[in-house]
C-alpha cells in the first residue's frame, strides 16, 4: 500500500506521501492504478526523480511546487484547484508532498473549498480523514485566506 494513502473524497481525491517512498515505486504505481488514481499532483520542490515511469503507465503527472511547510499564492492555487475539480469524478486524482501531509492536507482542503465548502468545514473534513493534514498555522490560515480570494 502506497504510504500515506487516504481518499478524502472517496474514488475522487486522495492524499499520500510521495510514491516510491517507503516502497519500491512500481508497486506504489501498481497500488495507484488499481484504485483509478489518473492524475498525480507532486507538491514537492523538486519534480519527480523518474517522471517518464508515470507518463509510461498512463498517468497524468502535475508539478506544483510548494516549499515544506509552506503556502502557495492564492491565485496559482485557484487554478490548481479549478483545473482539478473540474473533473474529479471522472480522473480522480493524488495529491502528494513527501510526507503526505502539510501541502497534501492543505491544498485537498482547498480543492473542497471550490466544491463549496466553507474554510472551516473543508479543514474539518481533510483532518478527519488524517488528524495530521495541514500541519502549521500559516497553511490553516491560508485556506481562509483562499476562499477569501474567491469571493467564497
Amino acid at each position: 500500500m502506497l504510504a500515506g494513502f487516504r481518499w478524502i473524497i472517496p474514488s475522487a481525491l486522495a492524499g499520500s506521501a510521495l510514491p516510491g517512498l517507503l516502497n519500491d515505486l512500481e508497486l506504489d504505481l501498481d497500488f495507484l492504478a488499481e484504485h483509478g488514481i489518473s492524475r498525480i499532483v507532486s507538491l514537492t520542490t523538486r519534480p519527480l526523480a523518474d517522471p517518464d515511469r508515470f507518463v509510461a503507465r498512463g498517468f497524468e503527472l502535475i508539478h506544483f511546487p510548494i516549499a515544506d511547510m509552506g503556502i502557495p499564492t492564492p491565485r496559482s492555487c485557484a487554478v490548481l484547484c479549478a483545473r482539478l475539480v473540474e473533473d474529479l469524478e471522472s480522473r480522480p486524482v493524488l495529491l502528494h508532498c513527501r510526507g503526505g501531509l502539510g501541502r497534501t492536507g492543505t491544498i485537498a482542503a482547498c480543492c473542497l473549498v471550490n466544491l463549496g465548502y466553507e474554510p472551516e468545514e473543508a479543514l474539518r473534513r481533510v483532518r478527519g480523514v488524517n488528524a495530521n493534514y495541514v500541519q502549521t498555522s500559516a497553511q490553516a490560515r491560508f485556506i481562509d485566506h483562499y476562499a477569501e480570494s474567491l469571493g467564497a
